[in-house]
């Protein structure tokens, strides 16, 4: 693999499929504990995916291989999972790559889930704006009305959550302070912008009747357990149909991940005769199916001194949390006539190398772990270009991730190298003695 796919959003350019999450997700799982797991098993190409019971942003595949079992770490920062020197955004994606689109050791591939022994394991943490926000402008921040549902992504420091909002799909920064848990035992649905929560079969009707779009749509929840509705605007009236939820949501014999899934699919492909889905039919009356007492002007004007407490605060730890901080160039791909793209690079103190597109920015475009790394000099005959270096990945054992990066100054290029080097070896374990690091004078 070589340095021209390391920015790619995997999930946007493959069309990835794979078994629910329930099928192959852990949650919370020790490495000793996924060996005996796997050991049960024991055929390649059996996996499971589990999170560190250490650190909640790392994740690892757990695989079967012909040679043994062996673990691929995954990185999580800001929305997006990193593994390999690939960037996607759910781990069901990742699983869905290396499922249909490429090996994960030599010729080998995932192929048989294994499922977790207590069932499905949901890591997710809802969460309800207890007042509404405006964003900044030019800031990766999201707006929101009291009362949007929101999913925990990371906690980004004390101050802000990186949330995934359930009206919109639009991920980003959002206060903490303005927000509290889910905790009654609400939809999985709650939040979306087609669900209509605690609607009656005769009041979907009449509000799907009602529109002279064809194509526009809700989904209710069924009398039933585990069963929903989903209702089109046809031609000569509404539409009805049933989604049975089992492993997977199904309409008809066709299964499907989630009822998102089975909304997108049919915006592309018709639903009844010529029909598409369309827009959803806004919610005409308060269907909140959980109590939620308007705000005091005196906790608004508390909920904000706080927000700014912690968000000096929020700023002083994250400085500190930096050891280096600069702008480097990467090549775009391997070739003489692509250019070099400057990119906003933090060396952390848990020794992860961060590649962001500007200082200001908080979401990450790459993502590598120092300790999986080794760094060369770059011979300035292979760009015609000086103060070059090399780190390439070995997370993956038989795929090698290659970033080529450029410094302005041999004075920033020293301190670059001497820096990333000692971080490298601390994370590696290894002595920081005089060791030799070759000159890469070619591109094999």
């Amino acid at each position: 693999l070589g340095d021209d796919q390391v920015d790619e959003d995997f999930s946007e350019e493959f069309a990835l499929k794979s078994p629910p999450q329930e099928c192959w997700f852990h949650g919370k799982l020790d490495r000793t504990e996924a060996e005996m797991r796997l050991s049960e098993i024991l055929t390649p190409g059996a996996y499971l995916v589990r999170q560190s019971v250490n650190s909640p942003d790392t994740y690892s595949i757990s695989f079967i291989s012909s040679q043994g079992i062996i673990h691929f770490r995954i990185l999580f920062h800001t929305g997006s999972y990193f593994i390999g020197g690939r960037r996607f955004t759910c781990l069901s994606d990742i699983v869905g790559y290396y499922i249909g689109y490429s090996s994960i050791v030599a010729s080998e591939t995932l192929k048989i889930p294994v499922p977790p022994k207590q069932g499905f394991v949901n890591t997710q943490v809802r969460i309800i704006a207890i007042d509404s926000y405006t964003q900044s402008q030019e800031t990766e921040e999201l707006s929101f009305l009291r009362g949007d549902i929101f999913v925990i992504l990371s906690e980004i420091n004390e101050a802000w959550y990186w949330a995934k909002s359930n009206k919109t799909g639009e991920t980003g920064m959002i206060p903490r302070d303005l927000f509290k848990d889910v905790t009654q035992e609400i939809d999985i649905c709650a939040g979306k912008p087609w669900f209509h929560e605690n609607i009656c079969r005769d009041r979907a009707q009449e509000l799907v009747s009602q529109e002279i779009r064809i194509g526009s749509f809700l989904v209710r929840a069924h009398e039933t357990v585990n069963v929903y509705v989903l209702i089109v605007r046809g031609i000569s009236g509404p539409l009805k149909f049933k989604i049975f939820k089992e492993d997977y949501y199904f309409l008809g014999k066709r299964p499907y991940t989630s009822i998102d899934e089975i909304v997108k699919h049919y915006k592309k492909e018709p639903i009844h005769e010529n029909i598409l889905l369309g827009s959803p039919i806004p919610k005409r009356y308060d269907q909140l199916p959980f109590d939620l007492p308007p705000i005091a002007p005196e906790d608004r004007e508390k909920n904000l001194r706080t927000f700014k407490e912690k968000l000096r605060s929020a700023k002083m730890r994250e400085k500190e949390n930096i050891l280096k901080s600069g702008t480097l160039s990467r090549k775009e791909r391997v070739s003489f006539r692509t250019k070099w793209k400057p990119y906003c690079v933090q060396l952390h103190k848990d020794y992860k190398l961060v590649f962001k597109d500007s200082e200001k920015t908080t979401k990450a475009k790459h993502l590598l772990d120092l300790k999986n790394c080794s760094i060369n000099h770059v011979h300035n005959s292979i760009y015609f270009k000086d103060h070059v270096f090399l780190l390439i990945d070995y997370s993956l054992i038989e795929k090698r991730t290659h970033l080529y990066l450029a410094c302005q100054t041999k004075e920033e290029y020293d301190v670059w190298f001497d820096a990333l080097r000692t971080a490298k070896d601390i994370a590696s374990g290894k002595s920081q003695s005089n060791q030799n690091y070759k000159i890469v004078r070619n591109l094999t």
